[in-house]
Parts: structure tokens; C-alpha cells; sequence
């Protein structure tokens, strides 16, 4: 279940990055969560 919700916060966080445009966002979100662990 945990990985379930890290893919899902992953696919949200590049879907709004991608919305908005803005390519750094993109690889600031999977660092950001990954340092949540």
C-alpha cells in the first residue's frame, strides 16, 4: 500500500508539473518525496 501511495503522489506531482509548465517542478517533486521516507 505505501508504494501504491508514493507512485500515486508521483503521477499527481508530475501531472501539476506539467500542467503549470514548469519543468523543475518535475524533478523537485520525486526528490522531495523521497526524502519523506
Amino acid at each position: 500500500m505505501v508504494r501504491a501511495l508514493i507512485i500515486a503522489a508521483l503521477v499527481v506531482g508530475f501531472i501539476l508539473a506539467f500542467t503549470f509548465g514548469r519543468r523543475k517542478d518535475i524533478w523537485h517533486f520525486p526528490f522531495l518525496l523521497a526524502n519523506k521516507d
